[in-house]
């Protein structure tokens, strides 16, 4: 009964909630956690976690960082440049110091306070794509560095988690020092495989069923997302790992839509909703009760948003973009959703997180994916204005270049006009010196012949 109820719920929630959502202006994933609260042992009490929703929510996790690692496309990490590098940089050390030094503050082990700042490393590429579609800058030099810099963030937070998680296993597989190079080899093998393995399948599906071949590499892919969690957790690195990288490496591969709507249709309409329904259900608002545990949700709320839009923003002047680009940098850096929560689930259960680190946690997210949109459009509004008013002060300056231009095309031909007028008085001139000398000449021959006729006139009369 209660499992039934508990499906009832869940394919409700996935049913009632995206049209809610949208209708109170609220993330759809923000509106499920919130259900959670209020179903859950902490809320109303209307269902209780047992191990088959435990159990669903660790599928639900490894679905979601599956999707998480689709959306990211492995050619966006292809395209990581000077730039992104750098952003990265700033936006991943300054806020993993913070992260730690807020655990450490308050009290936390090492690794706890390691895993805090592992997760302020990350960032949500499922929030910051559609915030970036909505103001026409994902297909933009800036979105395609804001998406490549928060792709190497989310794998840089996975990867310390993996290390870390490695290093606390009462039974590791491997030193450390040798565990590092067999998850990098690892990851390698599935780089080199997974795309292979999948164009190989649909060329046999072709030769042998056309009619099926959608259905048949969607079945594929999920068995292969399984049997790769599978192998990784014997190898010591957790499902959700594997479900991101499988995600990644797939990414470009998957070339019809179709198979990603499946995907997307199976992971969001049955197991990622349960996952955010479980982490609302885990959620204990009690927590709040006291001075102390605000003051500590509060601190790692605050502390994440100002170390991130700092980071993002000073990192991105660094980099070479201007003012403007730099603050919608930085609010894209500030979502924390995917990662997030299921590196914050994996810590609560491995017990390196308590109830208060967990709550503050959850809360993080829904704050965080609720004001990112918001200031990335706020920005680009801003972006925008100043755009036009460069394009105006442009447009006048050109206007006053044709304007000069014209002044000064009119008086090249006045001095064009007298230099004519020169030119020709210059002609007549010399030609009236030509007759002047033409006529002194005539002069001087009507002289020459006078004097001779002088001289006849004088040896006549002698």
């Amino acid at each position: 009964m209660d499992y039934l109820l508990f499906f009832l719920i869940i394919i409700g929630a996935a049913f009632f909630l995206p049209e809610l959502a949208k209708k109170i202006h609220i993330p759809y994933v923000t509106s499920i956690i919130i259900a959670g609260i209020l179903i859950g042992p902490h809320g109303f009490k209307l269902l209780d976690l047992g191990e088959i929703a435990s159990f669903l929510a660790f599928l639900g996790a490894i679905f979601l960082m599956f999707t998480a690692g689709l959306d990211v496309k492995l050619s966006s990490l292809r395209r990581i440049g000077k730039k992104s590098i750098i952003i990265a940089l700033f936006n991943g050390i300054i806020p993993f110091i913070t992260g730690y030094y807020i655990a450490n503050f308050f009290g936390y082990d090492l690794i706890t306070s390691l895993i805090l700042g592992a997760i302020f490393v990350s960032s949500s590429v499922a929030i910051i794509i559609p915030s970036l579609k909505e103001t026409k800058l994902a297909d933009t030099d800036l979105g395609k560095i804001i998406v490549s810099s928060t792709v190497f963030e989310d794998v840089t937070s996975l990867l310390i988690l993996a290390f870390l998680l490695q290093h606390i296993s009462p039974d590791p597989i491997l030193p450390l020092v040798s565990y590092i190079p067999l998850v990098l080899v690892s990851l390698v093998l599935l780089f080199f495989l997974l795309p292979r393995l999948q164009k190989f399948f649909i060329k046999q599906k072709k030769e042998t069923q056309k009619e099926d071949v959608f259905e048949g590499e969607l079945r594929f892919i999920i068995i292969v997302l399984i049997i790769t969690a599978l192998l990784f957790e014997l190898l010591g690195i957790h499902a959700i790992i594997a479900g991101f990288f499988v995600g990644l490496f797939l990414s470009d591969a998957i070339k019809h839509r179709l198979v990603s709507e499946k995907i997307y249709t199976i992971s969001y309409g049955i197991f990622i909703p349960i996952f955010f329904l479980v982490i609302g259900m885990k959620t204990d608002i009690l927590t709040f009760l006291t001075i102390e545990n605000i003051i500590i949700t509060g601190t790692i709320v605050f502390g994440l948003i100002l170390a991130k839009f700092i980071s993002g923003f000073f990192g991105s002047l660094i980099a070479g973009n201007s003012k403007h680009e730099s603050l919608i940098v930085a609010s894209a850096t500030i979502p924390q959703l995917s990662t997030t929560l299921v590196v914050a689930l994996v810590a609560e259960q491995f017990g390196l997180f308590d109830n208060v680190l967990l709550t503050s946690i959850i809360i993080l997210s829904i704050i965080t994916t609720l004001i990112s949109p918001f200031l990335i459009k706020l920005f680009h509004r801003l972006l925008e204005k100043k755009n036009e008013q460069q394009k105006l002060e442009g447009e006048k300056h050109l206007q006053g270049i044709k304007k000069e231009t014209k002044q000064l095309q009119k008086k090249e031909k006045r001095v064009k006009h007298k230099e004519k007028k020169v030119k020709l008085e210059k002609e007549k001139s010399k030609k009236h010196t030509k007759d002047i000398k033409k006529h002194k000449k005539e002069i001087k021959k009507i002289k020459k012949v006078i004097r001779k006729k002088k001289v006849i006139r004088k040896k006549v009369k002698k």
